[in-house]
């Protein structure tokens, strides 16, 4: 029964670390992914960028793209995002993520609905 439990274990963990989520993304950020795509953040002292990758780590259409951030703490705060042409960027920077206990980025991709990543703070590659 142990067996069972640990190679259960084993194998779940795996499938979780196969999209890329204990290791940086192409861009250097944390990877989730949320549906049939991932999402990268990368946030620095300067500025936070949100990339949407197809399955392979490349970057996808931004045409139809929508990303939404929001902050939670004492009390939730919404991040506003705008789309550039390869990634979105947000106005928070690395220094003022440490107020927040947890980050949610709302993201679809070809005008699919939206899905829900979230990250923990602080970052990290887990």
């Amino acid at each position: 029964m142990k067996l069972a439990f640990v190679t259960l274990l084993m194998t779940l963990s795996a499938g979780v670390f196969a999209h890329g989520m204990n290791k940086p993304g192409p861009n250097g950020g944390y990877v989730r992914m949320p549906g049939a795509y991932h999402v990268e953040l990368v946030s620095s002292a300067a500025e936070t960028k949100v990339y949407l990758l197809d399955i392979n780590f490349k970057k996808i259409d931004m045409a139809k793209s929508q990303v939404s951030m929001s902050l939670k703490g004492a009390k939730d705060f919404p991040v506003k995002c705008t789309k550039e042409a390869e990634f979105f960027r947000c106005d928070i920077k690395d220094n003022e993520l440490k107020m927040y206990k947890e980050l949610t980025i709302t993201s679809s991709k070809a005008g699919e609905a939206g899905v829900a990543s979230t990250y923990k703070i602080p970052l990290s590659f887990e």
